[in-house]
């Protein structure tokens, strides 16, 4: 696999990484369960990483490349989620 043009960071990692967690975190606010919550913020992650992975395995990527794209994601996705956590949104329905 040949690629052109500028490499950091990893677009591929940094929006997985936004938005695997962006969903995780909105599939979180709709239960209680503290297992199921972390069970998908721990797949997110480990989706996101296989992505930055695949990144450095098929050679179009260094690795700080790769780690710049994932850490940037997270990061957007844990502003997004906070702001939305100090707004009052996603809080699961009482039951």
């Amino acid at each position: 696999t040949s690629a052109n043009g500028l490499s950091f960071p990893s677009g591929h990692a940094f929006n997985s990484a936004a938005a695997f967690l962006a969903v995780a975190f909105a599939l979180s606010g709709l239960t209680r369960s503290a297992t199921a919550r972390r069970m998908a913020v721990a797949t997110a992650l480990l989706l996101t990483m296989l992505v930055a992975f695949s990144r450095l395995w098929l050679g179009v990527h260094y690795p700080t490349d790769a780690i710049a794209g994932w850490l940037g994601g997270i990061g957007w996705a844990l502003i997004v989620h906070s702001r939305r956590a100090s707004m009052g949104a996603g809080k699961a329905p009482a039951r």
